[in-house]
C-alpha cells in the first residue's frame, strides 16, 4: 500500500529460484531505467522463492506498461517460474 503514495503501482507475484529474485529485480530496474520516473521494487517469501515486483511511476503509463509486458512473464518462464505464486501455498 505504501507504494501507492508514489503513483500508478504495476504488481506482479511470480515465483522464481531463490538463486534468480535478485537478479530479475535487477533487470527490471535495467528495463526501466529508460523511464526516469519509474521506481523498481521486488520483495516477498524468498524462503519460498515469491517474489512481489513492482513497479510504480507518477501514473499509468501505456509505454511502461510495454517495456514490462510480456517481458515480466517471459523471465519467469525461462527461469521456470510461475504466476500469482503465493496463492498455491499448502496445496499438494
Amino acid at each position: 500500500e505504501s507504494l501507492t503514495h508514489r503513483g500508478y503501482t504495476y504488481k506482479y507475484d511470480i515465483s522464481l529460484p531463490l538463486a534468480e529474485i535478485y537478479p530479475v529485480v535487477q533487470r527490471c530496474r535495467e528495463r526501466m531505467s529508460q523511464f526516469p520516473s519509474a521506481f523498481v521494487c521486488g520483495y516477498g517469501h524468498v524462503g519460498d522463492g515469491n517474489l512481489h515486483l513492482n513497479i510504480v511511476t507518477p501514473e499509468y503509463d501505456k509505454e511502461v506498461m510495454a517495456a514490462i509486458e510480456p517481458w515480466v512473464y517471459e523471465e519467469t518462464h525461462r527461469h521456470r517460474g510461475s504466476i500469482s505464486a503465493e496463492h498455491g501455498l499448502g496445496f499438494k
